[in-house]
């Protein structure tokens, strides 16, 4: 019996180890070496690629040269981080905040504190959810 637990032991790490070392697992970089990949998103292949070089890093179309940091930064596709939220525009205007359809107010006790974009479920159009 303790033959046989060795054994399924055995396996279990062979099985493992093999699925960890697997060539899938692994990339050859730009100089031909041997690369682990990993689950991470390549966020400094610009600032990697044109380090100290602001021509090259303008005319990648995946980068654009910061000058207050003297670095190439990956340009970003993602507009809504940039830009404020279209609902805080009522930050300071509950009512126009509840009447717009794309935003959701928001209450801390009671008493209104923001306003969200709404995520599909429209606003609740009032500040009493209920409570007393």
């Amino acid at each position: 019996m303790r033959r046989l637990l060795i054994m399924a032991s055995l396996v279990a790490c062979v099985l493992f180890t093999a699925s960890v070392l697997s060539p899938s697992n692994m990339i050859l970089d730009s100089e031909g070496n041997l690369d682990w990949t990993s689950a991470r998103d390549d966020d400094d292949y610009c600032e990697d690629t044109y380090e100290g070089d602001p021509n090259g890093c303008s005319s990648d179309p995946q980068c654009e040269w910061d000058g207050d940091d003297d670095e190439c930064d990956e340009i970003d596709d993602d507009d809504d981080e940039d830009e404020e939220d279209y609902c805080e525009q009522y930050d300071d205007n509950e009512q126009g905040c509840i009447s717009d359809p794309n935003c959701e107010a928001d209450y801390d006790d009671g008493e209104y504190e923001e306003c969200d974009d709404s995520e599909g479920g429209g606003n609740s159009g009032g500040g009493n959810s209920g409570g007393g």
